[in-house]
């Protein structure tokens, strides 16, 4: 089964592939020496396996030549000298295997043997077959793009018929290219190679050093503090980036949504280095794994081999506080509401308020400043707002550093009785001419009940007229009429209207400084709109 982050489009990155300076002759001694293989003590014609791989890698011996145009020698090269030791691990184990007889050494890197069956007796040795696999894998390479080749270049598709069925992809780059044209199977010789340069040097050799995470009790609206320290163990300088992911749980179990804390890099980074990131967040309410993860071949790869698993809930605060089922329109509504705090750690409120919701929007009481609220300390906060008629549902929030306001409290509702004046009557519409003629005066009488069981005032009446969409047109004003209880009393306007048309006519009512005009139109009492033609 392949491992994560394995791409069969893209083995290694072109400039890890030909990086033939990674590696010093000491280097490759002592990973050949920490592996504890043979090869570190093996040596041939007066050379050590790490002083052969060396040279090849740099283009000496038979690892240069020219071939289509093509030239490989001593100033460009070959390849990276840990790509030569993956591939005798990969063909022959060579890396790990503690004896080997000369048959095996004379295929180490699996040169001039084709599937097909036999190897070419001229490139038997250890020697020779490191050098010419040195050669071949950097013409691989050159021959992938530019040079006029119509197979394994860059760019195209491939399908290969392993023992686990077809496999297909792109060649992505160049040495990936190169590699299938050394080795032409995904599973296992490509996979193979991928899996054991990313243990040994890639950047699959990273493991968590140290992860810690601090909730500050869970709390919705307190941050989330992680420190993440990992550990690089590839052979190899990598160019190194971290990140901190935190994934909530969804409502069927699964960690389904990411929370990243942030990320560093990339840096260069050298054996047995570590890096460190500490990051800090707002998480919603819920429950999370957070883990560190790396970059690798263009995707972010989860660190498994610690996780931290962490809750976040809002705050434990409950609240007190009563309402009145009705108050009167424009009457001042003032709540008071007591807080608790009982969580068993300080809370750092930065807001208190009372919701309230009419209608599907939003007409919250002003909010108040926030407080430290210690453990089982509490609070009582006034809130005060008039609104217009309506029903409201109120309820108490809080709000927490930068998090949003969230509700702490039961939901109550409340009604916003209308002006008394909404609760008149109005009937009985007559015009003394009908039709009437424009340039005629015009009296308007109606009746106005009252079916309260208290005398209702109207501070300012009037009539308004209006033809079409045109301005209005006043028939005076009639200030200070009182409605006895459960009585109607005749009401009368007059005006002259210099148009002739359809009008409609309407009663508008105001307090008494006259700045806040209220129109009664259908709905709100009987006949409330009226209709004349005049000619």
């Amino acid at each position: 089964m392949a491992a994560e982050g394995f791409d069969p489009s893209r083995l290694i990155d072109d400039s890890h592939f030909i990086a033939i300076n990674n590696l010093t002759i000491a280097e490759i001694q002592g990973f050949l020496s920490d592996q504890g293989g043979f090869l570190a003590t093996y040596s041939e014609n007066g050379r050590s396996a790490a002083q052969i791989i060396y040279d090849a890698s740099h283009g000496f011996g038979d690892a240069s030549g020219d071939w289509a145009g093509i030239t490989i020698n001593s100033s460009t090269g070959t390849v990276n000298p840990a790509v030569l030791l993956v591939t005798l691990q990969k063909e022959q184990s060579l890396i790990t295997r503690t004896e080997a007889g000369q048959n095996v050494l004379d295929t180490a890197m699996g040169y001039g043997c084709p599937d097909s069956g036999g190897c070419n007796p001229a490139y038997q040795g250890f020697t020779k077959q490191v050098e010419n696999a040195a050669w071949q894998l950097r013409y691989n390479y050159e021959r992938a793009q530019g040079h006029g080749f119509d197979d394994y270049q860059v760019g195209q598709s491939f399908a290969f018929n392993d023992y686990n069925g077809l496999h297909e992809g792109v060649f992505g780059n160049r040495a990936t290219a190169a590699l299938y044209r050394y080795t032409p199977h995904v599973y296992n010789g490509n996979y193979n190679f991928w899996n054991l340069f990313n243990q040994w040097f890639g950047l699959i050799s990273v493991s968590t050093h140290n992860l810690n995470v601090d909730t500050h009790g869970g709390i919705l609206g307190t941050e989330t503090h992680v420190d993440l320290t990992l550990k690089y163990n590839g052979q190899l300088t990598n160019d190194l980036s971290i990140a901190i992911v935190a994934r909530r749980q969804d409502s069927h179990g699964y960690y389904s949504q990411n929370y990243d804390f942030g990320n560093i890099g990339p840096y260069a980074v050298p054996k047995g280095a570590t890096l460190h990131l500490h990051e800090r967040r707002f998480l919603p309410t819920g429950n999370y794994k957070i883990y560190g993860a790396y970059y690798f071949f263009g995707s972010w790869i989860p660190m498994t081999d610690e996780i931290a698993y962490v809750s976040v809930h809002k705050a434990k605060v409950s609240t007190e506080f009563s309402v009145k089922s009705h108050y009167d329109n424009r009457q001042n509504v003032s709540v008071p509401v007591k807080f608790t705090n009982n969580e068993g750690r300080t809370l750092y409120v930065s807001g208190f308020g009372l919701a309230a919701r009419s209608g599907g929007e939003n007409v919250d009481f002003p909010s108040a400043p926030g407080q430290i609220l210690t453990p089982g300390q509490s609070v009582t906060i006034n809130f005060s707002k008039t609104f217009a008629d309506r029903d409201i549902q109120v309820y108490p929030i809080i709000k927490l550093d930068s998090v949003d306001w969230y509700r702490v409290g039961t939901v109550k509702k409340i009604g916003i009785w209308p002006d008394q004046v909404y609760r008149l009557n109005f009937s009985g519409f007559s015009v003394d001419q009908d039709p009437p003629y424009y340039n005629d005066p015009i009296n308007v009488r109606f009746n106005i009940t009252n079916p309260t069981s208290e005398p209702i005032v109207i501070p300012q009446l009037r009539l308004a007229g209006r033809r079409f969409s045109q301005p209005n047109y006043d028939f005076g004003l009639a200030p200070n009429i009182v409605v006895p209880a459960e009585s109607t009393i005749p009401i009368h306007f007059s005006t002259v209207l210099g148009k002739s048309g359809q009008f409609e006519f309407w009663p508008i009512y105001s307090n008494a400084s006259g700045n806040d005009w209220v129109s009664l139109k259908p709905g709100t009492g009987e006949s409330a709109l009226f209709n004349v033609l005049v000619k």
